[in-house]
């Protein structure tokens, strides 16, 4: 039994407050800046779907634990309810043990038990997901948070009301899509490098409407174009949304407002990221992006609040001036995008004054015996490994251009996959090009002769060839180039490195693509 009388983990009010897997993951995050970019890359695309009730959302998957189980910066563990009962009398007492070894709590209740749920409590059998990250015994409360007023918010709970909302799915087990109590727990991970070349090809995309998925290593299966309208065409689906109300002259008909808050927290989402990108630098023209951000954010909050005020009113033209409100952002946004992404100096990421040393690389070797097996071996000073983490020396200023990241298999028992130096479990992911690009890992150093291994990796061995290539980073002279065409059983490469160089990785045949699991410095 815990000792404390009440412990409440770190949170924030959420960035992002659309749908509960965002504002959980933000509100536990977000806190901590130096991770801002992961969010950057990431919360660029949206997609809304063709058919039955519109649903627009950024384009992350509509599966709450994906992004919680593949994000670098949280501890991801499901435990089974059944388990659970086993282990505690009271679940309560589950709860703050947890909570007291600094782990947040995600599950599904019953909103009929809870009063929190206004509408819901007494009334409706409702099942929805919930974040505890609290207690408070002399109250005899918990701290959740949910979306409890119609709007994400963190409130008190009973602790007689979150047992019975808890102990309700234990008998409707089918309603539990979450199969269990996922803990969260921050990791030690604290510094996330922004993939710039990620960022402009996310926006591009956005631009063109195209569909993201290939390049989105939170989606595991692929969201087609028979569904889905992706990009800049959603303000498309919106105005034609918007005119249906006005054709089919229902005044009881209300509008989604739900569609147009997330079409808000997008512009917070490249409000946020100009600054960021305007702040380091990454902008080679003097264009104050943040303030043509802000007022394009701006306009959208007018936007979502007359849609709020027609519901009041049902005055149509309300309606009317909203679609010239949209299509005003629309075209706003369209035209800063396409200046934003031709200012972004790509060549930004590596600080060109870090090192004066003549560059070299030297191949020394090649290890197909330690696998996944590398913490006894590689990476004393630093490793960036695909879903595993990271871990830069200060000696190496090191940026890794890719297109996507792809988690072959998480918790596999297959020793070619790379261990976690947390609990030593085993994560076959890749950086990986689309077909017939190249990948490029940039490295400057501080002192002479550093050892750099990369580790590949054909997780199906799917005869996949490779093409290495180690190049001067300023003059493009080669020094070492190796044709690698077999590593499924995994093969390190062990240079030693001086100065400013590029490592190019090129698919071996035509129609392939490139793909590393990761770097070591030793």
């Amino acid at each position: 039994m815990s000792k404390n009388n009440s412990h409440v983990l770190p949170t924030k009010y959420p960035l992002i407050t659309s749908f509960p897997r965002h504002a959980n993951i933000f509100s536990i995050l977000q806190n901590d800046e130096l991770i801002l970019g992961w969010f950057f890359e990431n919360y660029i695309s949206l997609q809304i779907n063709k058919i039955s009730d519109l649903k627009l959302d950024f384009h992350i998957g509509y599966d709450s634990i994906t992004i919680l189980k593949y994000c670098p910066f949280i501890i991801y563990d499901l435990q089974d309810r059944v388990l659970i009962d086993l282990a505690y009398s009271d679940i309560l007492d589950y709860f703050i043990d947890k909570i007291d070894q600094d782990i947040y709590l995600y599950f599904m209740v019953d909103k009929f038990y809870i009063s929190n749920y206004r509408q819901e409590y007494g009334k409706k059998h409702i099942y929805h997901d919930i974040l505890i990250y609290g207690y408070d015994k002399e109250k005899q409360v918990f701290y959740g948070a949910d979306f409890f007023k119609g709007k994400y918010s963190q409130e008190l709970i009973s602790n007689d009301e979150l047992r019975n909302g808890y102990l309700a799915l234990n008998i409707i087990i089918k309603e539990d899509w979450l199969n269990g109590v996922v803990e969260l727990k921050p990791s030690n991970t604290r510094v996330y490098d922004l993939n710039i070349h990620k960022i402009r090809r996310n926006i591009t995309e956005y631009l063109d409407s195209k569909n993201p998925t290939i390049h989105n290593e939170l989606l595991f299966c692929y969201m087609t174009d028979d569904y889905y309208i992706y990009g800049l065409s959603i303000y498309h689906i919106l105005n034609k949304y918007i005119n249906n109300i006005i054709d089919n002259n229902n005044d009881k008909y209300n509008v989604d407002i739900k569609l147009f808050h997330v079409l808000y927290d997008h512009k917070k989402m490249m409000t946020m990221l100009a600054k960021y990108l305007q702040y380091e630098k990454y902008f080679k023209n003097e264009i104050n992006y943040v303030i043509l951000f802000d007022d394009l954010l701006k306009k959208t909050m007018i936007l979502r609040n007359k849609l709020l005020k027609y519901n009041e009113k049902k005055d149509k033209n309300i309606l009317l001036s909203s679609i010239n409100i949209l299509i005003d952002i629309q075209s706003t946004e369209e035209y800063l995008l396409e200046k934003f992404i031709i200012d972004i100096d790509e060549k930004k990421s590596i600080s060109h004054e870090f090192s004066s040393s003549e560059s070299q690389v030297v191949l020394l070797g090649s290890d197909n015996e330690t696998k996944g097996d590398w913490i006894t071996k590689y990476g004393k000073k630093g490793f960036d490994i695909c879903c595993v983490g990271k871990s830069h020396p200060k000696e190496i200023e090191m940026v890794i251009r890719y297109d996507f990241r792809y988690c072959n298999e998480y918790d596999t028992f297959d020793k070619r996959a790379c261990q976690s130096l947390l609990d030593k479990n085993r994560i076959s992911a890749s950086f990986v090009g689309v077909p017939n690009n190249v990948i490029e890992i940039e490295i400057k150093t501080l002192n002479d002769n550093q050892i750099v291994s990369i580790y590949f990796l054909d997780w199906y061995r799917g005869n996949a060839p490779l093409l290495i290539n180690a190049e001067d980073a300023s003059s493009g002279k080669v020094f070492h180039s190796l044709s690698l065409e077999d590593c499924g059983n995994g093969t390190y490469l062990r240079y030693r490195v001086s100065g400013h160089v590029l490592f190019k990785i090129l698919p071996g045949k035509e129609d392939t693509s490139a793909f590393f699991t990761g770097i070591f410095v030793d």
